[in-house]
């Protein structure tokens, strides 16, 4: 717990470093995306490399599964659970089948179901990574410019990439990818700006999009904590009515006290 802390600390003090080893550990994964242009050995070590990254990761956020056990749970909550689990599983999905899709898969005329659930798991590990770079999103956007109209630009710029992730979506055959049936080894290799571009572009558009989640789910848990309880049934509208009656009746009293 020591070493975990001091690890937090010293990553904390510098400010830049923890947006650093998200962006680094995203470059990296999508640069292992596309096998047959960088080859296997390429491939193997930047994997190692996310992989790593992806470890610390996870052990500068010790404190939010330290404190899962504490605090209420609501959506806002759940949803933060809910991507951050799906990616863990994704990750793992992805690096043990990798072994089950070696090089000897690559000579098989049918693509093997390890290098089916690689690919597939592969894709849904991208798209969840977006998904949770959305949730650092103020993190991010600590290092826009401090001017409203600078910020304005950059968020037309974000909406605009966001689009065109859903054009790449289909250039990419991003349906077949997701569930491994895209055999890449027979499909004529796209060129590396559209392939890196369009992964690109497909993480920008699930960054907004969960971003936009995240700040519905905030502000319907910010009006929840100003809205006064909603009774379920008679019995507890009764019992907030006579608990609205004492405090008056409190209320009333102290104010008669501060006259006299």
């Amino acid at each position: 717990m020591n070493i975990l802390l001091s690890l937090e600390q010293a990553i904390n003090r510098q400010r830049w470093l923890r947006p650093l080893i998200d962006s680094a550990m995203l470059v990296l994964y999508i640069g292992l995306m596309h096998f047959s242009l960088i080859g296997g050995h390429v491939h193997k070590g930047l994997a190692g490399a996310v992989g790593a990254l992806f470890v610390v990761h996870v052990l500068l956020n010790w404190r939010f599964v330290y404190n899962l056990r504490q605090g209420e749970w609501n959506r806002f909550r759940l949803y933060i659970l809910t991507v951050d689990v799906l990616l863990i599983v994704a990750m793992v999905i992805t690096f043990v089948s990798a072994k089950g899709a070696g090089s000897h898969a690559f000579f098989n005329p049918v693509m093997p179901l390890s290098l089916k659930i690689h690919q597939a798991a592969a894709w849904w590990a991208l798209l969840i990574m977006g998904w949770h770079l959305g949730i650092h999103g103020k993190m991010f956007a600590r290092f826009l410019p401090e001017s409203e109209g600078a910020r304005n630009r950059a968020k037309i710029v974000l909406y605009l990439a966001a689009i065109g992730g859903l054009f790449m979506a289909g250039e990419l055959q991003l349906g077949q990818r997701l569930w491994g049936l895209f055999d890449f080894r027979a499909a004529k290799p796209e060129t590396a700006i559209m392939f890196y571009g369009g992964c690109l572009l497909l993480v920008i558009f699930n960054a907004v999009m969960s971003y936009l989640v995240l700040q519905i789910l905030q502000r319907r848990r910010d009006d929840a904590g100003t809205k006064p309880a909603k009774p379920r049934n008679r019995a507890e509208r009764r019992r907030l009515d006579r608990a609205a009656e004492k405090r008056a009746k409190r209320e009333a009293q102290a104010a008669e006290k501060e006259q006299s």
